[in-house]
C-alpha cells in the first residue's frame, strides 16, 4: 500500500502540478482521474484504486498503437510509399509500365522469409531517415536476391522449363546460366535482368549477353563468340534476296559450314573495356579504387556477391546484323590485321620477356612514326596505283640532331645484324640440347620457359626492328643470351659463351650510341670514393657495360660495393696485385727499390700467398680474418703481435707525415723551394709518395721494409731541410 500511495502522489503531481491540491470528490483532478478509472482516497496519505475502466483504456490504446504500427508497416511496403521519395520516381514509373507492375516492390527487394524481411526492412528505415535528414545519395542501388525471383508463385519453375525463345528467335536456357559458372563467373538473375535501367524494369539487358559472349573473342575479321552463333540463334530458314540474287543460309551454313562472319563482318562493335572511371560512380575511397590483379575475385565480389550488373563497369558491346551494306566499305584492318604491332611495341618499350619496359627516348618526347618515316617509297604512276608508303630516312635524324647523327641508323642496323647473327646459331645449338634432354626434364627444371622467352625476344627484335628502340632491343637480346646460358646450366651443360666483347653479351652501349656521336670512354672514373680504371675494365678485363651500368636508365650505375667484391674476391681470382699493387710489391720487397737500393721481401713471401692470410674477405672485417689466419699457423700471441705491428706503423707514418708537412711548410713560407736542385726535388717527391703509400694497414705487409723506407725518408727530409736552411 505504501508503494501505491507513493505512485498516487507522483500521479497527482503530474496531473495537477507541483502545488498541493485537494482531491476531494467533485474536484477537477478527481474527475480526470476517475474518467481513466483511477480513484484516489485519503488526504494525509493517498490511496490508489484502479478500476476495470483503466485496464480497458490501456488495452484500447495498445490495440490502436498496434493497428497504427501495422498500417504504417504495410504502407511503407507499398509501391506508393516508394514513390513518395522523389529520387525513386523514375524507378517507380519504370515499374508501373513493366510486366511486373502487379508485383509489389517488396516482393522482389525483400528476400523471402520473415527474418530476412525484417532485417531488410530495418535497413530500409535507415534510408527513410536519410531522406528526411537530406543525407541520401542521388544514385540509389538495391540488390535483388535470386531467392526473390525464384520464390513460390513467381519464377520457381523457370529453371525446369528448358530452353525459351527470346525476341528475334533467340534461344535461351536459364538452367546452365544460373547453375553453372559462365566464364568462371557465377551469374545471378539480375546479371541479365537489370533492375537499374531507367525507363525499363527487370528486363533483359542484351548488352550483358553481348559482353559475355563477345568480349575478347573478336580479333580483326575473326570472331569466335562464346558457344558459337548457333547456340543463341539459328540461321533463317527462308531464302533471302540480296541484289537480285536469291540466297539460302542453309546452303552455305548447313551444308558447307561457312562461318557467319564471312558475310557479317560488322556484326560486333565495341570492346567492352572497363575504364577505371566507372569505379568512381560507386566508390570514392582510394583503397577500393585500386583494381586487384585477381580479376576473378573482383567479378565474384561484384557480380555474385553484390548483384552488380555488368553494364555499370563495362562499356557497351553492340551486336546487330546490318541489312544494307555499301560495297568496299570496310576499313583496311579487316584484311591487314594487327600490322606493325611489333614495331609499335618496340617503340613503346613493351612486349618483351624477362626484361623491364624501356620506352624509346623518341616515344617519351611524344614523337610519332611520322617523325622519322618522312621519305616516300614510290613515285609517279606506281604511287598513284599502289598507294604510298613512307620509309625512315637519316635526313630526319640529321635535321633534328645535327651532322654527328649521320650514318647512326646504318650503324644500328649493322650492330643488330651482328647480335642476331651471334644468337641464332646459339639458339639452334641450345634447342638441339633441349630436344636431346627431353620435354620432361625441360619442364621439371623450368628450362622450357627460359628457352621460349629467349626465342620470343630474338624474333621480337627481328620483326619489330631493333632500330625503333635500340637500348630496349639490345637489352632483350642480352636477356635472350642470359636465358640460353641458364638453359644449358639447368641441363648440366657448359654455357656456349660468346666472344670477349660480344654485343649480345652486353657490350652494346658504346657501339650503339657513344662512338657514333663522339662520346669517348674515360680512362678512369670515381666510384665509391676511389679511382677506378674504367677503360681497363672494358678492354683488358672484359667487363661488359651492362654489368655495372643500368640497361634501362641512361648513366645510372647499378653497381654496389659488394658486386666489386663478388668479382675481384672470387675464389678463382688470384691476381690480387691487379688492384692491390702497392701491398703486393711491399710484401715481395720490390716497393720503392730504387729509393731503398735493395729488395727486402717479407719473411713469408716465399711460402705464403695473399690468400694464405686473407682467408675471409668480408668488407670491414679484414683485420679480424687475418688475425684468425695467424692463429692457424702460429700461436695466439700473434694476434697481439699484429696489433703491435699496426700500432708501430701508425706511429711511424704519423711522425713521417707530420715531418713532411713541417718541411714543406718551411720551404713554402721561406720561399726556399726554388733554391733546391732537381735531384733534391725528386727526393722530396719520392719521400712524399712513400709516406702516402705506407698507410698503417699497408705497412704491416712488410714491417721491416716499411720501417727502413720510413727511416730513410726521414733522413732525406732532414737533408733537404738542412740544405735549404744553409742556402742563401
Amino acid at each position: 500500500m505504501n508503494r501505491l500511495g507513493r505512485f498516487a502522489a507522483r500521479l497527482k503531481r503530474v496531473i495537477l502540478g507541483p502545488e498541493d491540491e485537494d482531491l476531494r470528490p467533485g474536484s477537477t483532478g478527481h474527475r480526470i482521474l476517475g474518467w481513466f478509472g483511477i480513484h484516489l482516497l485519503g488526504q494525509k496519505r493517498d490511496r490508489l484504486h484502479l478500476r476495470p475502466r483503466f485496464f480497458r483504456i490501456i488495452l484500447i490504446a495498445f490495440l490502436c498503437l498496434l493497428a497504427l504500427f501495422i498500417g504504417l508497416f504495410e504502407f511503407s511496403t507499398s509501391p506508393r510509399f516508394c514513390n513518395s521519395c522523389h529520387i525513386m520516381r523514375p524507378y517507380y514509373a519504370a515499374w508501373k509500365t513493366s510486366s511486373h507492375n502487379f508485383v509489389p516492390c517488396v516482393e522482389c527487394h525483400y528476400p523471402p522469409g520473415r527474418r530476412d524481411e525484417l532485417r531488410v526492412k530495418f535497413q530500409a528505415l535507415t534510408q527513410v531517415v536519410k531522406f528526411v535528414t537530406r543525407t541520401y545519395g542521388s544514385r540509389p542501388y538495391a540488390e535483388v536476391e535470386d531467392a526473390s525471383c525464384l520464390r513460390g508463385g513467381c519464377h520457381d519453375t523457370r529453371l525446369l522449363e528448358g530452353k525459351v525463345t527470346f525476341k528475334r528467335g533467340i534461344v535461351f536456357d536459364h538452367k546452365p546460366h544460373l547453375t553453372q559458372a559462365r566464364r568462371g563467373r557465377k551469374l545471378r538473375c539480375t546479371s541479365c535482368h537489370s533492375q537499374i535501367v531507367v525507363g525499363t524494369h527487370m528486363v533483359v539487358t542484351e548488352g550483358t549477353c553481348f559482353l559475355c559472349h563477345f568480349k575478347g573473342t573478336v580479333h580483326g575479321r575473326t570472331e569466335n563468340p562464346l558457344a558459337g552463333c548457333p547456340s543463341c540463334h539459328q540461321p533463317p530458314s527462308t531464302n533471302i534476296k540480296v541484289g537480285g540474287v536469291t540466297f539460302s543460309h542453309d546452303e552455305f551454313i548447313g551444308k558447307r559450314h561457312v562461318p557467319c562472319q564471312n558475310c557479317h563482318l560488322d556484326a560486333v562493335s565495341g570492346d567492352g573495356r572497363a575504364p577505371k572511371e566507372r569505379c568512381e560512380l560507386c566508390h570514392n575511397e582510394p583503397g577500393k579504387l585500386k583494381i586487384p590483379a585477381d580479376l576473378a575475385s573482383l567479378h565474384d565480389n561484384h557480380v555474385t556477391t553484390h548483384n552488380v550488373d555488368c553494364s555499370r563497369c563495362h562499356e557497351e558491346i553492340v551486336h546487330a546484323v546490318r541489312t544494307t551494306l555499301t560495297p568496299l566499305e570496310y576499313g583496311c584492318d579487316v584484311c591487314h590485321e594487327g600490322k606493325h604491332k611489333a614495331q609499335k611495341q618496340m617503340f613503346m618499350g613493351t612486349g618483351g620477356r624477362d626484361f623491364p619496359a624501356v620506352p624509346s627516348h623518341m616515344f617519351e618526347t611524344q614523337l610519332d612514326c611520322t617523325a622519322c618515316h618522312t621519305e616516300p617509297l614510290l613515285s609517279g604512276d606506281e604511287a598513284g596505283l599502289s598507294g604510298q608508303t613512307f620509309v625512315a630516312s637519316q635526313k630526319a635524324c640529321v635535321k633534328c640532331h645535327g651532322e654527328k647523327y649521320r650514318g647512326l641508323v646504318a650503324s644500328w642496323k649493322k650492330t643488330f645484324a651482328a647480335m642476331i647473327g651471334e644468337l641464332e646459331p646459339k639458339l639452334a645449338a641450345v634447342s638441339a640440347a633441349a630436344r636431346k634432354a627431353g620435354v620432361g626434364r625441360m619442364q621439371s627444371t623450368g628450362a622450357d620457359s627460359l628457352l621460349s622467352d629467349a626465342r620470343y625476344n630474338l624474333n621480337f627484335v627481328k620483326i619489330g626492328r631493333g632500330v625503333h628502340n635500340v637500348f630496349y632491343a639490345a637489352g632483350l637480346l642480352n636477356a635472350a643470351n642470359r636465358n640460353l646460358d641458364a638453359v644449358m646450366t639447368s641441363l648440366g651443360e657448359q654455357p656456349l659463351l660468346l666472344g670477349k666483347h660480344s654485343y649480345a653479351g652486353g657490350d652494346y652501349c658504346a657501339v650503339l650510341c657513344h662512338a657514333g656521336v663522339g662520346v669517348e670512354m674515360p680512362v678512369t672514373v670515381q666510384a665509391f670514393n676511389k679511382s677506378m680504371p674504367h677503360r681497363n675494365h672494358f678492354f683488358e678485363f672484359g667487363v661488359s657495360c651492362t654489368e655495372c651500368h643500368s640497361a634501362q636508365n641512361h648513366k645510372q650505375l647499378d653497381l654496389k660495393p659488394g658486386d666489386c667484391n663478388a668479382c675481384h674476391h672470387a675464389p678463382s681470382r688470384t691476381d690480387c696485385a691487379a688492384c692491390h699493387d702497392v701491398q703486393s710489391k711491399l710484401y715481395r720487397g720490390s716497393l720503392f727499390s730504387s729509393f731503398s737500393g735493395e729488395d727486402a721481401p717479407s719473411v713469408m713471401a716465399a711460402s705464403v700467398e695473399c690468400d694464405g692470410c686473407h682467408t675471409g674477405l668480408v668488407p670491414r672485417r679484414i683485420k679480424k680474418t687475418v688475425a684468425e689466419a695467424c692463429e692457424t699457423c702460429h700461436d695466439k700471441s700473434y694476434r697481439q703481435i699484429l696489433d703491435e705491428w699496426e700500432n708501430e706503423m701508425e706511429s711511424l707514418t704519423g711522425d713521417a707525415t707530420r715531418r713532411l708537412a713541417s718541411v714543406r711548410s718551411y720551404l713554402r713560407q721561406s720561399d726556399k723551394e726554388r733554391d733546391l736542385t732537381k735531384p733534391e726535388l725528386e727526393k722530396l717527391k719520392s719521400v712524399s709518395e712513400i709516406i702516402t703509400a705506407l698507410a698503417p694497414r699497408t705497412a704491416v705487409h712488410n714491417t721491416l721494409l716499411s720501417r727502413s723506407l720510413l727511416e730513410k725518408a726521414l733522413q732525406e727530409l732532414d737533408g733537404v731541410e738542412s740544405k735549404a736552411r744553409s742556402a742563401r
